[in-house]
């Protein structure tokens, strides 16, 4: 079980999709020191007690700060909560250090990723999307039949909201938060650098994949080799549109 430290919020952050397709199966572990941190007993030392009395868990540990860490720990189909929270204060045999045992849940996972002081821009929508329960497309384009292939081949696995070109896309995107924005390549034309910019100034781990009916993103493909995740050019299949819902690291 790996130990991170402070500066490794957002790879803390990146577990939470993980766990959350049987978040019923998660422990959270507050651990607090009581006292100031000496030379003989620090947070990282508690932790360490902690990690080796689930030696061959699945979880991780985030190192807080000086005095505070947390443990995400797979228990399996059977927590029991009361039972794990006596084992750790027996493992820890110090009244330096406090320790709490919860189930994980959605409200539990929000309220850690604020006390980790982790919610910049970025992180602020990463962790929307992860904790949310549904999965999110946006899809901008005036084109209605790019609408209706993607609507058709993605909403048995998400819900769908669709922009056009009168409309803002930067609005919609802060609106919906989409795990995934399909671009139609028509609207990048003239200006495919203004609206990946506009988008990532917003969300810099947006996921953005590109999608044409036709030769249309050729007119800006640096722009999309450089921000999108991805190309898909008509004709293309539920299984491909399904397959770039599989790759995004945020939808369940």
């Amino acid at each position: 079980m790996e130990i991170l430290q402070r500066k490794d919020h957002r790879e803390f952050l990146s577990y939470f999709p993980h766990i959350k397709p049987s978040l019923k199966e998660w422990l959270i572990i507050d651990m607090r020191l009581t006292e100031m941190p000496d030379k003989d007993f620090t947070i990282l030392r508690a932790a360490e007690h902690i990690r080796s009395l689930f030696a061959g868990k699945e979880g991780k540990v985030y190192l807080c700060n000086d005095r505070e860490a947390l443990m995400l720990l797979h228990c399996g189909k059977n927590c029991a909560v009361p039972e794990i929270g006596r084992d750790v204060t027996r493992q820890l045999a110090s009244d330096k250090c406090e320790a709490t045992v919860h189930e994980a849940t959605l409200e539990g996972l929000t309220r850690l990723a604020v006390s980790i002081g982790a919610l910049g821009p970025a992180a602020h929508y990463f962790t929307l999307r992860t904790l949310r329960k549904e999965n999110v497309v946006l899809v901008s384009d005036d084109d209605i039949y790019l609408h209706m292939l993607v609507r058709k081949g993605v909403d048995s696995q998400a819900t769908v909201h669709v922009v056009s070109a009168e409309n803002n896309i930067v609005e919609a995107y802060k609106k919906y938060v989409p795990d995934i924005l399909f671009l139609g390549a028509s609207m990048l034309a003239a200006q495919a650098a203004d609206i990946f910019r506009d988008v990532l100034s917003v969300d810099p781990k947006a996921y953005i994949i590109v999608v044409s009916v036709d030769d249309a993103w050729k007119h800006a493909e640096a722009a999309i080799k450089k921000n999108a995740q991805g190309l898909l050019t008509a004709p293309f299949t539920q299984d491909r549109l399904l397959g770039c819902l599989r790759k995004c690291p945020t939808i369940s």
